[in-house]
């Protein structure tokens, strides 16, 4: 069977419009702005948090696990910890033209992550990335544009997955935006070595007690597990936000099942 498809159109706007916003306009860094370097040592920022309350410090300052810690110190163990990860489940939302970008994605540092994407105008896709080779599956609407609105290519293509690989210049954007280092450590700067960093009250987000950092300047928000593991849990702001959900937890990520080969898709044979 032979259709004519505008893959490499519409992926490309896709690619570009996630990886602009997500790395250039959606930096969650209520706390960003300093050097690379935190300002509290690793052995400071682990220590200070596992260490019990001084004597006579009280019943409530031994059950705070952040008890004499600075919000900065606070903000390198959180940074050390991001660094750190082996797996994450990220949660982004960004006010973009014409509604919102929408990112859910489970990412391992051994090369595997999959989810879903939304994007204004272009619509929802989901995203499977296995070593160098990618998946994808688009929703309707944005199916309809792939198939620049032959009905017959529509019903062809629905429910399938469709390979690509990092060698695609079109859709090699995507292996930037579900790799681990991006949405722990360029997504989300948390150094900072300003003096206006503060503690503000928490609240409960994807099911965990939270505490939050903030600065003078800044309307965002960044919050951190209230446990003592400096866990980063969320940044708000209001044209933005993240959860970081499933820190650490294994991930099994398989490939789909007949997908529509790169050639077959570039030919329009499948």
């Amino acid at each position: 069977m032979s259709a004519s498809v505008s893959r490499s159109r519409t992926a490309r706007s896709i690619t570009v419009t996630i990886a602009s916003a997500l790395a250039g306009s959606l930096i969650l860094a209520g706390c960003g702005g300093g050097d690379d370097e935190a300002p509290a040592s690793k052995a400071t920022a682990e220590s200070k948090a596992s260490q019990p309350a001084a004597e006579g410090e009280g019943d409530d300052a031994a059950a705070e696990p952040y008890a004499g810690m600075e919000p900065q110190e606070i903000l390198a163990l959180a940074n050390e910890k991001a660094k750190k990860a082996k797996t994450v489940q990220v949660k982004l939302a960004y006010a973009d033209k014409g509604g919102k970008i929408r990112y859910n994605m489970k990412i391992s540092r051994a090369g595997r992550a999959t989810g879903k994407l939304t994007v204004p105008k272009e619509g929802s896709m989901n995203l499977t990335i296995i070593g160098e080779q990618g998946y994808f599956r688009p929703g309707k609407d944005m199916l309809k544009d792939i198939a620049a609105g032959d009905q017959a290519v529509i019903d062809l293509m629905s429910g399938r997955w469709m390979e690509f690989s990092r060698k695609d210049k079109d859709m090699a954007d995507m292996y930037d935006v579900m790799d681990v280092d991006f949405v722990v450590t360029d997504l989300v700067d948390l150094s900072y070595e300003g003096d206006d960093l503060v503690r503000v009250e928490g609240k409960k987000i994807a099911g965990r007690e939270t505490i939050g950092l903030k600065t003078e300047s800044e309307k965002g928000t960044t919050y951190i597990a209230a446990d003592g593991s400096g866990e980063l849990v969320s940044y708000q702001d209001p044209e933005a936000s993240g959860i970081y959900t499933n820190w650490n937890k294994k991930l099994k990520i398989k490939a789909p099942a007949d997908p529509i080969s790169a050639e077959d898709l570039a030919s329009g044979n499948f």
